[in-house]
Formats: C-alpha cells, structure tokens, sequence
C-alpha cells in the first residue's frame, strides 16, 4: 500500500511536469499578465476584441456603393474624394471620375466640398493604388475610431479619440496581439507589457513600424 501510495503521488508530479513542459513549448509567458486591472480592462490585447466598424462597413469596401449623401447626427453630409501622391494631396473632389490613376484615394463625408475631412462625419476609407483598404475611420460630434490595415488586410493600429471614453493609440503584430497602448489622456504607455513614457512609447514604435509593415509582405 505504501508503495501504491508513493508511486500515485510520482505519477500526479510527473504529469503535471509534463503540462509544465507542454505550457512553456507551446506559448510565451503573457506580457501583459502583469498590467494594473483597471489598464488591462481599457486596452483590447488582441487585434479581434477591437470594437467593430460602425454601419455597413462592408459595403463600403468598394467606393463605387458609397452613397451620394448620408444623414449624420439630422444634418446631410455630401460625398467628397481625396487623393495623394508622394506629397501632393488633393482633396475636395465630387466626382470619381477626378481620380488621377495611380494614386492613393479616399472617400469621406462633410457638408461643404471645401470643408477638410477632420470636420466631417461618419466613416471615411483610404485605399492604395491596387484598392487595398489602408486605413478607415468613423468621426462623430463626440469623437473619432481609426483603423489602419498591412498590405494583408491585418490591423495594425487602432485609435480613439473621444469624451466618453480614454483616449488611447494600440498597436497591433502580424498575429493579431498587442505589441503597445498609449493613453494620451492619462500621459502613460506600455510597450510590450513594459511601462513607458509618451516619447519612449513613440520612439519604440517608430522603429517597430517600418519592420511590422514590411514583413506583411
């Protein structure tokens, strides 16, 4: 019996030895395991707990289903395009058929053609020459989300600006975890699970960005 005894509890070690092994061979220690509560319930730590896009965004996708006006907040918004190239942008276009060949273009939404598109409402897209989706936005009386996309269609960059809510900056890899947060509000960052400063969190993304965007291809 007493060898029964020993020879369970060996087995009951040795198992949970090998989940230890299986753990550490399968997945990295979590950097953000070790983030205040409070902080970790703001941040989203993967690209898919992201708030989703408001509307219909997915008929959005193709500029040519983009309505002529829309309704926002009981004002009308007309339809405006935009386009750039190197650093030549030109903004305020009616009609598609204004967009040069070869050029990054966008769409977006404001009461007046010469108004910027920082003061208008409602979603605005950005596309890459081959009508890759860039980055897209949603702006409200309240504020405004931003979404940025790899040459993949991946997030990388998240951002929110507005009064209800902290105002923050994310930064996403190829996988879809947070690499950094930002509360520009709270004046703190994390980069890694590692607290930061506003200007280190900015520096270290200045350097991960270029590599992140790169490797997408």
């Amino acid at each position: 019996m007493r060898v029964d005894r020993y020879g369970a509890i060996l087995s009951v070690l040795l198992a949970v030895a090998m989940m230890t092994c299986a753990a550490s061979s399968s997945g990295r220690p979590d950097p953000w395991s070790k983030l205040p509560a409070k902080t970790r319930s703001q941040a989203h730590l993967k690209a898919s707990a992201l708030p989703p896009f408001p509307g219909e965004a997915d008929s959005l996708l193709d500029i040519h289903r983009w309505p002529p006006s829309m309704t926002l907040e009981g004002r009308v918004y007309r339809l405006m395009f935009q386009e750039s190239h190197l650093d030549v942008m030109r903004q305020g276009l009616s009609n598609l058929g204004d967009l040069s060949p070869g050029t990054d273009y966008g769409a977006y939404y404001v009461l007046n053609a010469e108004d910027s598109p920082f003061s208008g409402r409602g979603p605005s897209y950005y596309w890459s020459p081959d009508s890759s989706l860039t980055s897209r936005s949603f702006r409200t009386s309240s504020g405004v989300q931003g979404w940025q996309y790899d040459s993949k269609g991946r997030i990388y960059s998240y951002s929110r600006w507005n009064q209800t809510a902290p105002e923050l900056v994310e930064l996403y890899s190829g996988t879809g975890d947070l690499v950094g947060v930002a509360f520009r509000n709270h004046g703190t960052a994390y980069w890694k699970g590692v607290p930061k400063t506003l200007r280190q969190f900015s520096d270290s993304a200045g350097v991960w960005l270029p590599i992140r965007l790169k490797h997408a291809d």
